[in-house]
């Protein structure tokens, strides 16, 4: 039988101590080879820099992933990163909760205005 990789998104992802050390943890797991990862922080610019980190590690350990980073301001993508969480149980409450999110946190993410 063969099982799907995970897909897995790390929020706070920005930050140099959990982000890089949550990173280096899921890219050289041997369960995660082939995961999917999405990168979500606030912090644009320590998310652009994470994003590049993975990439370069990602290469290094040949660990096949499949790596994006929030950088799009793309609904569709923070949509489908909402719809990983097991208790989102389908897609029009997560966009309920989606809009609800942005607009509550409209201020750190103007983009999605």
């Amino acid at each position: 039988m063969q099982i799907n990789p995970p897909k897995i998104v790390v929020i706070g992802a920005g930050s140099a101590v959990f982000g890089l050390g949550a990173l280096s943890t899921i890219i050289q797991h041997p369960a995660m080879r082939g995961a999917q990862l999405a990168l979500c922080d606030i912090n644009a610019e320590g998310l652009r820099v994470i994003d590049r980190l993975a990439e370069i590690m990602n290469r290094a350990w040949d660990a096949e992933l499949h790596v994006d980073a929030a950088l799009a301001d793309d609904r569709e993508l923070a949509l489908q990163a909402l719809l990983l969480d097991p208790m989102v149980t389908d897609i029009d409450s997560g966009r309920a909760i989606l809009d609800d999110l942005l607009i509550e946190f409209s201020d750190y993410l103007p983009q999605f205005r």
